[in-house]
């Protein structure tokens, strides 16, 4: 759980904080993310959710070095 107390990005007139993920943890697929946000002072609460899509890793073959000299 994080809590502000105030503005920490004043010049929009909002709060902002970053979330961090173990994506290890997670299967591939497409997740739905959802913020409570509880405004204590103006009596008013919202739920934005938004979607996440975990791929699968991709693996890429070694390149050869086309530069190379034989």
């Amino acid at each position: 759980m994080t809590t502000l107390n105030e503005m920490n990005s004043p010049e929009r007139k909002a709060v902002t904080f970053q979330m961090d993920l173990a994506l290890q943890s997670l299967k591939p697929g497409l997740y739905l993310c959802q913020i409570n946000v509880i405004d204590d002072v103006a009596g008013s609460f919202s739920f934005p959710r938004f979607p996440i899509l975990i791929r699968e890793a991709v693996t890429h073959p070694p390149r050869s070095d086309a530069t190379s000299v034989k």
